[in-house]
């Protein structure tokens, strides 16, 4: 398939947009998972505070929740980006002629 100029520009910024929402959004993650991860106690302490919930459940369902996340930010941005990466270089390999 072949694209013209404005297209292809179109779908490049698509793409870049994409790829800056991965990023921001894993950063996104380890920010919230690092406190997570470290200050497990203190989370719990403040969560506490809203919800009744024994330590080990709410263990599981802040990790639930990383995962969650990190699946969410995977299905809609890093495999859109992918996509869009992999069909770019297609048109531009069938857009080059045949030597």
């Amino acid at each position: 398939m072949r694209l013209n100029e404005n297209t292809r520009a179109t779908v490049e910024l698509v793409g870049d947009i994409l790829f800056r929402g991965f990023v921001v959004g894993y950063l996104f993650l380890m920010i919230v998972g690092l406190p997570v991860l470290f200050w497990d106690d203190g989370i719990y302490s403040i969560h506490s505070l809203f919800m009744d919930v024994p330590k080990v459940d709410h263990t599981v369902m802040m990790v639930t929740w990383l995962g969650n996340v990190k699946a969410l930010i995977f299905v809609f941005f890093l495999i859109p980006w992918l996509a869009i990466r992999w069909t770019l270089k297609k048109s531009a390999a069938s857009a080059s002629p045949a030597s």
